[in-house]
């Protein structure tokens, strides 16, 4: 038994380490545009029958493992910036992005402008470009006055959805790429009527972060709680088997 004891407790506190370190993320990033809140689930692990002279079934565990960490794609409060480079979906799409020769997709549409001679790149706050409903670069020409045109950017930006928003796989910052779970991306078109998922770009608006900052404390409350809870299982179960090999 106290074999199972230090499973458990073992199994519990890395368990409530790894919820800790979702939550810690999450924190991080609660003033970071368009990121999407992740949730670690847990199960519990085998359970043993043993013999006691009770009727009925006994059961005892052997602990509890993160099964996998979700992702919550709600959709998140828009902040009015009336800056013409940024953009906010309304709807479940993703702005599509080159990320160093990657295809990755993203909801923070915090854009900028990358300048070379007279014409300007369109890229996300990292640097990786936005691209078109071709997939191409959205370039810009400079005016005569030095600025850039940037009127048509929601006629040109290219917004795809997914028929599992949920299965897509974080590639670090607010930047996801599909999985068998996703399905692959779909190229849509804001406005249409015909479309299976209505969806709206918005300029001069950003989606803020959808981290629940409340509920990220009391859960790190409750996983320390856990962690500390389960060290004791360990304290414990040490101390029994100590007192049992000086009974020997």
């Amino acid at each position: 038994m106290s074999m199972i004891a230090f499973y458990t407790g073992a199994s519990g506190m890395v368990a409530f380490q790894n919820g800790l370190d979702v939550t810690a993320n999450n924190i991080a990033n609660v003033n970071t545009n368009g990121y999407k809140e992740s949730r670690a689930s847990f199960q519990d692990l085998l359970y043993s029958r043993i013999n006691t002279n009770v009727a009925g079934n006994h059961l005892v565990g052997h602990g509890v493992k993160q099964e996998y960490v979700d992702l919550l794609m709600g959709q998140s409060s828009f902040e009015q910036t009336n800056e013409m480079l940024d953009f906010a979906i309304a709807g479940d799409g993703f702005f599509e992005v080159d990320n160093n020769g990657k295809l990755e997709y993203t909801r923070n549409g915090a854009f900028d402008l990358s300048v070379s001679g007279d014409t300007a790149t369109l890229v996300t706050g990292d640097g990786a470009y936005v691209l078109d409903r071709n997939g191409n670069r959205i370039t810009l020409t400079r005016n005569d006055d030095g600025s850039y045109s940037t009127d048509d950017l929601t006629d040109r930006i290219a917004i795809y959805t997914f028929a599992n928003p949920y299965g897509l796989e974080p590639a670090g910052d607010t930047n996801y790429v599909p999985s068998d779970n996703s399905g692959n991306p779909v190229l849509a078109i804001p406005g249409d009527p015909n479309a299976a998922k209505e969806l709206q770009l918005l300029q001069g608006a950003l989606e803020v972060s959808g981290v629940n900052l409340s509920k990220q404390m009391v859960n790190v409350i409750m996983y320390q709680r856990g962690f500390q809870m389960n060290a004791r299982v360990l304290q414990t179960a040490d101390q029994l088997a100590e007192e049992v090999n000086n009974l020997r």
